[in-house]
């Protein structure tokens, strides 16, 4: 595992016009061994990940209490839409989606669903099944880690729900970018293969006509019960980017708050935004084998991903369901206060939305 200080850089996302930028910031960290501390006189054991420590909103967001009563499931489902990932890195060992209706490298569409040999995702940027991450930023093996890096495995990170599943779809190439088009493909894609999550870290500024497409494939979604997750953008200002301004209840848009749940001055703001979440030095695994930090609503956006899959999960293993309405209010009934200039002024607080699906406190669920 190697951890380093590498250059600053930008990453843009592309579908008809530039969107906003995914930028990294310098970072130098050095893995602590000891994964222990005395906390208000107890003894709390940490995840052996030796890098744990330097996730600071997993206890922000109340992790621990959420892991409490799960770490997610095999059978929940999220798909990252992105430039695919690292499936070679230890931290997503067992970690990756398989489409058991597939055999592997036979050169047929065995599950007859227009795809060959999708065994493990799709590549609608060059039209095959080549999901390995070799994006410029690693953006999709960077938000898959946040997500989803198997923990207690003396590697790396912890992810938010390690017992998920990630389903990669490779919508960008190696510079970032993407047709409209495709990323339309790559949502029904998702919702047809039984994805439960879709993380959709792009999006673009464009009018409610232009936008047709993609609030027809989020209705798509909606019909089949599944939850997407879009970023608003980090430019500071509050023009709707779409997906994430989708008037639907099953679209999460989700804006950016810093350590002292306060909107970055980079974070987009606005009326049609449901939650906050940690946006600033959020760390997380790259396809060189180093971990890096990142700030943006993209991350934003990851961990509210993890956090809504934690909760599907332990909906699963309680025969429960929530509309998606109710997904959103128990999200904001559930958060934390944050001066982050959208309408529930709230952060996400996973741990208390847990503790109120399980009714060991009082809540409306």
């Amino acid at each position: 595992m190697k951890v380093k200080a590498v250059a600053t850089f930008s990453l843009y996302a592309l579908l008809s016009q530039n969107v906003y930028a995914f930028t990294f910031s310098p970072v130098s960290l050095t893995p602590s061994l000891n994964n222990e501390i005395i906390h208000k006189n107890r003894l709390e054991t940490f995840p052996n990940d030796p890098l744990f420590k330097e996730q600071w909103y997993l206890e922000k967001i109340k992790i621990k209490q959420a892991w409490n009563y799960t770490k997610g499931s095999p059978e929940t489902i999220v798909a990252v839409i992105d430039s695919g990932i690292d499936f070679d890195h230890e931290d997503f060992k067992n970690q990756i989606w398989t489409n058991s209706g597939e055999i592997p490298n036979n050169g047929i569409d065995d599950d007859q669903n227009g795809f060959i040999d999708d065994v493990h995702g799709w590549n609608f940027y060059a039209g095959d099944n080549e999901i390995k991450d070799n994006g410029m930023g690693s953006t999709g093996t960077f938000y898959s880690g946040i997500i989803a890096a198997l923990m207690d495995n003396e590697v790396g990170i912890a992810g938010i729900a390690p017992h998920i599943r990630i389903m990669p779809v490779k919508f960008f190439g190696e510079r970032g970018g993407g047709t409209y088009q495709n990323a339309i493909n790559s949502i029904d894609y998702a919702i047809n293969q039984g994805a439960d999550i879709i993380l959709t870290n792009w999006g673009s500024p464009m009018t409610a006509d232009h936008a047709r497409p993609l609030i027809d494939a989020a209705k798509r979604a909606y019909e089949a019960g599944v939850t997407i997750i879009a970023p608003v953008g980090s430019h500071g200002h509050n023009r709707e980017i779409y997906p994430a301004a989708i008037d639907l209840d099953n679209v999460v848009s989700v804006t950016a708050s810093n350590k002292i749940d306060a909107k970055p001055s980079w974070a987009n703001y606005g009326s049609y935004i449901t939650i906050a979440a940690p946006g600033i030095e959020v760390l997380g695994p790259m396809i060189d084998g180093e971990y890096r930090m990142h700030r943006g609503t993209g991350a934003s956006s990851a961990i509210t991903a993890g956090a809504i899959a934690l909760i599907k999960s332990y909906l699963k293993s309680t025969g429960r369901t929530l509309s998606h309405r109710e997904l959103k209010e128990l999200l904001q009934v559930t958060a934390a206060p944050a001066d982050v200039t959208i309408p529930c002024e709230c952060r996400i607080d996973i741990g208390s939305a847990m503790e109120s699906l399980s009714g060991e406190v009082k809540g409306i669920f």
